[in-house]
C-alpha cells in the first residue's frame, strides 16, 4: 500500500519537475531564437574556414555510415 502511494507522488512530482524545466527552456528559446539564428561568429577568420573545409566530409562519412541502418 505504501509502495502504490510513493510511487504516485513520484511520478506526479517528476511530471511536474519535467514540465517545469520544459515551460523554463521554450521560454529561453523563444527569447533567445533571433539572435542565435543570426549568430554566425564559428564562421569568421581561419578556424571559421577550416570548420566549413571539414564539415562537408564529416556531414557525407556520417550519413553513408548511417545509411544502411536509416534506410
Amino acid at each position: 500500500m505504501i509502495t502504490a502511494i510513493a510511487t504516485l507522488s513520484v511520478v506526479s512530482g517528476l511530471g511536474r519537475g519535467i514540465k517545469w524545466l520544459s515551460n523554463l527552456n521554450i521560454g529561453l528559446y523563444s527569447q533567445e531564437f533571433i539572435r542565435l539564428s543570426f549568430d554566425v561568429t564559428g564562421m569568421q577568420r581561419d578556424e571559421g574556414e577550416r570548420w566549413q573545409g571539414t564539415w562537408t566530409t564529416f556531414y557525407w562519412g556520417w550519413w553513408i555510415s548511417w545509411a544502411p541502418f536509416v534506410g
